[in-house]
């Protein structure tokens, strides 16, 4: 089973383009924390998060988040030529942690539940089973 959730927080703000066929993906990196004291490290995730129109302004650097996705290792040829592979999280659902602050410095808080669930599409709720 290919289900992962990662907590983190934005590295920059959501770059949001938009396909041929007219949808809407969002491209970030997630910093995640690893360890504590020495053993402390920070690890950063490529996020690619489709229909992402709805949420983009939210997505702001610094901002901590949810994600919950599928990995996926996609090829592709560089500036140089050569042929290149990366792994990265394919989003299918995001919340935003209580608290977090956007770049206007407004918190996103939804009352006394710690999380703010975003829309899912049906095509999100066929992979995993939670």
């Amino acid at each position: 089973m290919n289900c992962c959730i990662f907590a983190g927080r934005l590295t920059k703000d959501c770059e949001v383009r938009q396909t041929q066929n007219g949808k809407s993906v969002g491209n970030y990196t997630l910093a995640i924390d690893d360890g504590y004291g020495e053993n402390k490290r920070t690890l950063f995730l490529n996020c690619v998060h489709w229909n992402v129109e709805k949420i983009a302004n939210y997505l702001v650097k610094g901002k901590a988040v949810i994600v919950r996705g599928k990995l996926q290792q996609r090829e592709y040829t560089d500036k140089e030529g050569q042929q290149r592979k990366i792994i990265e999280l394919n989003v299918q659902e995001s919340s935003f942690q209580q608290g977090s602050s956007n770049s206007n410095g407004n918190s996103n808080g939804n009352g006394n539940r710690g999380q703010q669930r975003q829309p899912q599409t049906a095509a999100d709720t066929d992979s995993c089973p939670f």
